[in-house]
């Protein structure tokens, strides 16, 4: 028998198991059942290590070979029964920031300790690709960073760190290009 908790209101619930011999007397009961329905993450990309560099120097795999990439696109996927939460997305050297980092606040945006945000008021969208470019407005400092996705269904905050990390680069560029006179 396969039993859905999607429809029950947050709470601590038992089952109970009776025979026809005992009519409504149960025969026994399960320890408690307790249903939380708190966003849950299912995925948050980069899937793999990339190095963005401004200064067209190093390639993603953070080689220089002359050729780089300033923008990559994260995925993210967030479930919640319940509701339908904003996903903030933010960006962080520190690979130990955790859910007491993150504060919401009545409408559900969340700001988190030690990091930069990347979505300025979350996005709407439970699953989705956002892209992050380094050369946007504001000036993104090198370094290793990873990848944080928050989400408040206005009880309960859930937050993911990506797996791999953003390697941000700004290596010199200097082009020689020969003279025609």
């Amino acid at each position: 028998m396969r039993l859905s908790l999607s429809a029950l209101q947050p709470g601590t619930y038992y089952l109970y198991v009776v025979s026809p011999l005992t009519g409504s007397i149960p025969l026994g009961r399960s320890r408690g059942i307790v249903v939380v329905h708190a966003p849950e993450f299912l995925r948050l990309g980069p899937e793999e290590d990339i190095t963005l560099d401004s200064g067209s120097l190093y390639d993603v795999a953070g080689r220089a070979s002359g050729s780089s990439q300033q923008s990559v696109d994260i995925d993210y996927a967030v479930v919640d029964v319940d509701g339908a939460p904003l996903v903030h997305l933010f960006y962080s050297a520190d690979p130990d920031l955790g859910v007491n980092n993150a504060l919401a606040d009545a409408e559900g945006v969340v700001t988190l300790d030690n990091a930069t945000r990347l979505t300025a008021g979350g996005l709407s969208e439970q699953e989705g690709v956002f892209s992050w470019n380094i050369l946007a407005a504001d000036f993104v400092a090198a370094g290793a960073y990873y990848i944080y996705a928050a989400a408040n269904d206005g009880s309960q905050t859930a937050l993911r760190r990506s797996a791999n990390q953003v390697h941000v680069r700004h290596a010199p560029f200097l082009r020689l290009d020969a003279l025609n006179d």
